[in-house]
């Protein structure tokens, strides 16, 4: 990477950090939808979320979402309560737990506003490890000024095909599936079972392990998340993509795939910005150390709203627009 490059791009970390420093204000133009973090209150902290399995159909037609979500946790202190985080406007249908035989046992809930509260038969004991199930659905928040105030961006493509994200990194991912909605607490892994209308394409964190075709006009995508991850940063991205593919050389000796996910009309202006990630990731090795997420993948996608960083799957929406230093920032 020659020093001219670097001068250029050291400039532009600078103006990102000022740009960070100044979001919050900048927020403040739009109304916060929830509340996110904060205080963790005792019966949320009396348990360890190890994993999360969530399978979803999202309906463009309707703009509507429906599903399960299932945490697995190891208890830390003795509750009563299961408490999760989930926004308003969706629904809790039904809640049980799975024990180890495969029984499946009802729950009885309550929602107190943006929380819902699951009672245990009896009293759950430090070292158990429970697994409870969400069912739940219906309209999810519109985002009123993603990225900054979140919740689901439902737009078009120039064809009038469905353009779809999620941004929720300032509201929290309670915005659309249920969770343990604090940033204390890091699940180990999470399983993402997507299933959208053919011919639409889910881009997400992690690998993809498989895309199943379904018998109704649609397609399951499997991605599987391995590492620990902060809830805010998981992002759905929905869109007829064309994929641009390559290789990034760590400063590890490591492989990475990239993959750049593009609208198929920008799919030219795609392949001329691509070079660009592995640049900057060469550079961002050299001053912050390894890329964290090698055992994963480099995912970018253009997305209707102007970006944010999630992990292994950042929002890209610069309009292929370089800056006066000569690279899209």
């Amino acid at each position: 990477m020659n020093e001219k490059f670097m001068r250029k791009m050291m400039h532009s970390l600078v103006l990102l950090l000022l740009m960070v420093a100044g979001a919050s204000a900048q927020r403040e133009l739009g109304a916060r939808p929830t509340d996110s973090g904060g205080p963790l209150m005792p019966e949320q902290a009396a348990y360890d979320v190890k994993s999360y399995d969530l399978a979803l159909t999202v309906n463009p037609g309707d703009q509507s979402i429906k599903g399960t979500l299932t945490t697995e946790a190891r208890i830390v202190h003795p509750t009563e309560w299961f408490v999760l985080d989930l926004d308003e406007p969706l629904k809790v249908e039904s809640v049980y737990t799975l024990h180890r035989d495969g029984k499946i046992e009802p729950l009885e809930f309550e929602r107190r506003g943006g929380k819902i509260w699951i009672a245990f038969p009896l009293t759950k004991q430090p070292g158990e490890t429970i697994k409870v199930s969400v069912n739940y659905g219906g309209k999810p928040r519109v985002a009123p000024r993603p990225p900054w105030v979140g919740g689901f961006i439902w737009s078009k493509t120039a064809t009038g095909e469905p353009w779809i994200a999620t941004a929720c990194q300032k509201d929290g991912a309670d915005l659309w599936w249920p969770c343990k909605d604090h940033p204390s607490d890091e699940p180990d892994s999470m399983t993402l079972r997507i299933t959208v209308p053919e011919p639409l394409i889910c881009a997400t964190n992690g690998r993809l392990q498989n895309v199943v075709k379904n018998n109704d006009g649609t397609r399951t995508f499997n991605w599987l998340i391995s590492v620990p991850f902060n809830n805010y940063s998981v992002a759905l991205n929905i869109a007829p993509y064309r994929t641009i593919e390559g290789q990034f050389k760590s400063m590890t000796g490591e492989t990475v795939p990239i993959t750049f996910w593009v609208l198929p009309q920008d799919y030219e202006k795609g392949q001329q910005l691509f070079p660009q990630i592995a640049q900057q990731l060469s550079f961002f090795e050299k001053y912050l150390g390894p890329y964290p997420f090698r055992a994963e993948k480099i995912g970018v996608a253009q997305t209707p709203h102007l970006g944010m960083e999630h992990s292994t799957i950042t929002a890209y929406g610069a309009n292929f627009k370089n800056n006066p230093y000569g690279f899209d920032s």
